[in-house]
């Protein structure tokens, strides 16, 4: 997930750093990061309840090209 790791590092953070403050393990954010674990609601509202400014729909839902959601 692109977006996802795009966001992070703008923050300026590691993904045990960010697990940490979103309260997740570093296993199941990183498995979110990459791909291979869907992002749950309770996930996204993690993310939005540290980072307001944060866009979930930009996050989780860019579409591509053809208007495929990518995920």
């Amino acid at each position: 997930m692109c977006e996802l790791k795009e966001f992070r590092t703008q923050k300026g953070l590691s993904q045990e750093k960010m697990a940490s403050e979103l309260g997740v393990s570093l296993s199941m954010y990183a498995k979110v990061e990459q791909g291979t674990a869907k992002a749950g609601r309770n996930f996204m509202e993690k993310i939005k309840r540290k980072y307001p400014e944060a866009s979930i729909d930009h996050i989780f839902f860019t579409m591509n090209s053809n208007n495929i959601a990518i995920k």
